[in-house]
């Protein structure tokens, strides 16, 4: 058995992961656990979900669901960089 802290800081950069396998493998309900036991360590996560298939999740844990879409009156800045984000011995532009 292999365990492994995402969130240890000293190691790593963020907690991002991917989980890959076969159709009916358990993903979906591995990853809808640790959504669940994430949340009650107040751990604040992000699903990026194309097919809608965690927004009962997301209610029921009172997320918060945005819509991003040519429709949507939503958007997100991907070039916002925030202080925590930026690398020892980086420049930031001003």
């Amino acid at each position: 058995m292999i365990l492994v802290d995402r969130f240890n800081k000293d190691k790593y950069k963020n907690a991002n992961m991917c989980v890959f396998g076969t159709s009916g493998a358990g993903k979906s309900f591995y990853i809808k656990l640790l959504i669940l036991r994430y949340r009650l360590l107040g751990i604040e996560q992000y699903v990026i979900d194309p097919e809608r298939e965690y927004n009962k999740v997301a209610q029921s844990l009172d997320g918060t669901l945005i819509k991003l879409g040519p429709s949507s009156n939503t958007y997100l800045n991907i070039l916002d960089i925030r202080e925590e984000s930026i690398e020892d011995g980086a420049r930031i532009f001003e």
